[in-house]
């Protein structure tokens, strides 16, 4: 995914999707540490109970650069 966002010379990110404290987590905090800007919509997002969304949700506004909802979202394109 880096090899492909750097050669289309992208360096900001939004991110959603499924399992947020594996997949979309996993991938936010891959892409911080190789420098790319990322916003997680975090609405856009599923996990396996409320706890789990509640600390996946923390996480996002902790070490994202921007954790939106996606009103949030479409209102910033």
């Amino acid at each position: 995914m880096e090899y492909q966002l750097r050669q289309h010379k992208k360096e900001k990110i939004i991110i959603a999707g499924v399992l947020s404290n594996v997949c979309v987590e996993s991938h936010m905090r891959h892409l911080i540490e190789t420098g790319f800007e990322t916003a997680v919509v975090y609405d856009a997002t599923a996990t396996i109970s409320e706890e789990d969304f509640q600390a996946a949700v923390t996480n996002y506004k902790a070490f994202a650069s921007a954790a939106w909802t996606t009103q949030e979202a479409i209102s910033k394109l």
